[in-house]
């Protein structure tokens, strides 16, 4: 891992967000090492008159007011305000030129000498240049042009950031295609786990005390419940079909679910237990009999590759998921489902899975995808383009 250096990440999702993306993840492991000034998402799209939003944006204010957070060693977290209206260019202006004052003041005050710009929005294209960074990186995890409620201007910005950062990582082969014709340095890098801490599944753990009255066998998922990627219709079909199977879902449900979601689900042997921290989700995964990637196959998860896939096999258990394209590489140790029929099918298939060297071939794969080890990469691209500036 690159060490000793100071790095700035602008980052999509919030630090205490109760789902961990890969930016923390990230963050978080980079710390152990280098200092990190972590900055907290600025927003893709515009605010909705939602209770979500609105305390979002009550939590926002106040996270900025307490001016930087250290959750841990060596990361600072900065809240920035800034308006989401990317679709005027005035206002565009203003909070591209705030945004550079705040890191530019929170540099000084860090001592932050030449920085690395480690940015996962298009954000970061404004900033190339202008705080002193030795190297810039864009890492593209998601196609944004298919998020609900974006801006165009969003994706000009995309295609300004492609040709001035230094290295662009992209996590999905769909997003390589995309993004290597606007720039040379592509990487693709699929997202992994954190195999240290799903790997505990494979334990004799406690009981949680919303598990103990469920039947198996369980099908399992956790993860946000977002309706522009979670096929709700697709785990109604299938309880309705397995009667005698628990699905058990674990997350919020959805960032724009209107009710309908939770409507779709009120089945008796569907099982919403909502939000769970994070330390205790290898307790649930150790009694999933089989894990549940239900995800839609559309426009926006055509370039999306789940960090569950490694989360879920570092317990050994078979997974069933949708025909997402990146996983397609993995059918010899995933259930791929083409259809909702398929669907229900590789469920009772892999309920009915007696393969113990195929559950050891799951654990050695997601050894092998460890936040660890595709740090380790990263790091030696950004030290070759360090050494060949």
């Amino acid at each position: 891992m690159i060490r000793g250096e100071n790095i700035i990440i602008l980052s999509s999702a919030d630090w205490d967000a109760t789902l961990w993306t890969n930016k923390q993840h990230i963050a978080s492991r980079l710390a152990e090492c280098n200092r990190v000034l972590y900055i907290e998402s600025l927003g893709l799209r515009r605010p909705v008159p939602s209770s979500r939003d609105i305390r979002r944006m009550i939590r926002r204010l106040l996270a900025f007011l307490s001016v930087i957070r250290k959750p841990q060693k060596n990361v600072y977290v900065f809240s920035p305000v800034i308006l989401p209206y990317y679709s005027n260019p005035a206002i565009n202006r203003i909070n591209h030129w705030l945004l550079m004052m705040y890191i530019k003041l929170l540099e000084q005050m860090l001592h932050f000498s030449s920085p690395i710009l480690w940015s996962y929005l298009p954000n970061g294209c404004f900033l190339c240049g202008k705080l002193g960074e030795k190297l810039t990186l864009y890492h593209c995890v998601d196609d944004i042009s298919r998020f609900p409620g974006v801006s165009d201007r969003i994706m000009e910005m995309e295609r300004k950031f492609l040709l001035s950062a230094d290295i662009t990582i992209v996590t999905s082969s769909s997003l390589f295609d995309a993004k290597r014709a606007y720039s040379p340095g592509v990487y693709l890098m699929t997202n992994v786990a954190d195999y240290s801490h799903f790997s505990h599944a494979q334990e004799d753990l406690p009981i949680p005390d919303d598990m103990k009255g469920i039947p198996h066998p369980i099908a399992g998922f956790f993860g946000a419940m977002d309706d522009y990627k979670f096929d709700f219709s697709l785990v109604r079909y299938a309880a309705e079909r397995l009667p005698d199977v628990s699905f058990v879902l674990i997350g919020p449900v959805g960032l724009t679910d209107d009710g309908k979601g939770r409507t779709m689900l009120n089945l008796s042997n569907i099982y919403l237990l909502g939000k769970r921290d994070y330390s205790v989700l290898p307790s649930y995964l150790r009694l999933f009999d089989v894990c549940l990637i239900p995800f839609l196959v559309n426009d926006y998860t055509l370039s999306v590759f789940p960090m569950k896939l490694f989360e879920y096999l570092s317990s050994g258990r078979p997974v069933v998921t949708t025909s997402l394209p990146s996983l397609e590489g993995y059918r010899d140790l995933v259930y791929i489902s083409g259809s909702f029929d398929e669907f229900v099918e590789n469920i009772r298939e892999a309920l009915g899975e007696r393969l113990p060297d195929i559950s050891k071939k799951r654990i050695a794969l997601a050894k092998l995808n460890s936040w660890e080890v595709r740090l380790d990469e990263i790091s030696k691209v950004i030290k070759k383009a360090l050494q060949e500036r």
